[in-house]
């Protein structure tokens, strides 16, 4: 039996749980390599990695997992005039036909940079990358998700302060006063 892109792609992303989780947000993706700790005595495995990274409210949040375990990225946008390929710079995609999917093996940096006619110099692979996408993961792999909160400088007293747990030395609040 054969099946089309449609078919094809819904019995891939079965059972999938979208980066970013804010569905049907898009967030910035990165494809990299990195090095795992796989023993303790320090035994080093490198391996590709897939990062999705997705600011809201003055947090940004990365979920990161290895790229064997992706089932599929969507990278909205469209080919214009000349043939290139233009990543949309919208915050949620409208249209999961506006685009290019990438399943199962084709979810590598090579295949990408082809695709989407990115040349070498073309960043996807730090925190700069420039693909903007949707990450899909089976809910069942494993993933490492971290967040970086922006405060003021005087957040962290202020919280402090109104829970009255402050007791640092270098404090400046009033609750830590005599």
């Amino acid at each position: 039996m054969d099946l089309d892109l449609t078919q094809a792609r819904n019995l891939l992303l079965a059972g999938t749980v979208p980066f970013p989780s804010l569905f049907p947000a898009i967030g910035v993706v990165q494809i990299t390599e990195g090095d795992l700790i796989v023993s303790r005595d320090g035994k080093i495995k490198t391996t590709r990695l897939v990062i999705s990274r997705h600011d809201q409210d003055g947090q940004v949040g990365s979920r990161l997992m290895q790229q064997s375990d992706v089932a599929g990225i969507f990278v909205p946008g469209a080919k214009d005039e000349h043939g290139v390929f233009q990543m949309s710079q919208a915050q949620c995609v409208d249209d999961f036909d506006e685009g290019e999917w990438f399943l199962d093996e084709d979810v590598n940096s090579t295949e990408i940079r082809s695709r989407l006619n990115l040349t070498d110099d073309i960043d996807i692979s730090t925190a700069r990358s420039v693909l903007r996408g949707i990450v899909f993961v089976p809910e069942d792999r494993g993933t490492v998700y971290t967040v970086e909160v922006s405060l003021r400088a005087g957040d962290d007293c202020l919280e402090l302060h109104r829970t009255r747990s402050c007791c640092r030395p270098c404090c400046c609040c009033c609750c830590c006063r005599p």
